[in-house]
């Protein structure tokens, strides 16, 4: 294999049996071998697995010096990184250790990452609820404000004050669990047309649409309760001199 001078933008090699290669070159040895890992957690392991097998192979006593070069990316990156000799030293003395510390580091990474989003997600959420809380409160203030010879009517028929605020609690509800329900259908069919069309792996969570649906109706009544109560307190003939 002859490889390319650096700043070639091509590579040239050619691939023969090993035995041919070492019958052209006359050797009856190898100079090199390159090994891949399925996940850089594997490289540590691999390469303390490789120095013991071919120690086994070249019979070396326990107390001998080895007589070869095990390295790994991490080992070439640090040595041909132009350091300081005691420096390097250092590091190369704690190089098994490296992936194990780049994947711990990584999952700390990604884990606060994940922290963070959630936090950011619950944010815009909490917005969003307060943001349509105070949606359904203007709409009912409106309705009551619309509807005030009706509750005059009511009151002066016979309707209590506690059954007037259930009406419009029971109105601000259903006004809210239907938002809630509507978004719900909207995450379910979003989730699946990423799942389909962007082949991401989603999944529906019934916890969640549970929580969902729960937070819909206690929006429904915190929001609710303020019109309901200005709605109760109407008295029949203040409400029928209305226009």
């Amino acid at each position: 294999m002859v490889p390319s001078a650096p700043g070639d933008g091509q590579f040239d090699a050619v691939y023969v049996p090993v035995r041919t290669a070492q019958q052209m070159l006359g050797r009856d040895y190898l100079d090199t071998v390159t090994v891949s890992t399925v996940s850089t957690g594997e490289v540590t392991r691999l390469t303390k697995q490789i120095a013991v097998e071919l120690r086994t192979r070249h019979h070396i006593a326990a107390t001998a010096p080895d007589d070869f070069t095990v390295a790994s990316q991490a080992r070439s990156a640090i040595a041909k990184g132009g350091m300081r000799t005691d420096i390097s030293r250092a590091m190369m003395g704690n190089a098994d250790g490296l992936d194990k510390v780049t994947l711990a580091q990584l999952s700390q990474t990604l884990e606060h990452a994940s922290r963070t989003m959630a936090i950011l997600l619950a944010s815009i959420a909490a917005v969003s609820l307060v943001v349509g809380g105070i949606g359904i409160m203007n709409i009912m203030l409106l309705s009551v404000t619309e509807r005030t010879r009706e509750i005059g009517i009511r009151r002066a028929v016979g309707a209590q004050s506690a059954e007037v605020m259930q009406q419009f609690l029971l109105e601000a509800v259903i006004l809210s669990v239907g938002g809630g329900l509507l978004g719900i259908a909207l995450g379910a069919g979003a989730s699946l047309m990423v799942a389909r069309l962007v082949q991401w792996s989603t999944e529906l969570s019934w916890v969640a649409v549970a929580v969902s649906f729960t937070i819909s109706a206690a929006v429904g009544i915190l929001f609710g309760y303020y019109p309901a109560r200005q709605a109760s307190r109407m008295t029949p003939m203040t409400s029928l001199r209305y226009e």
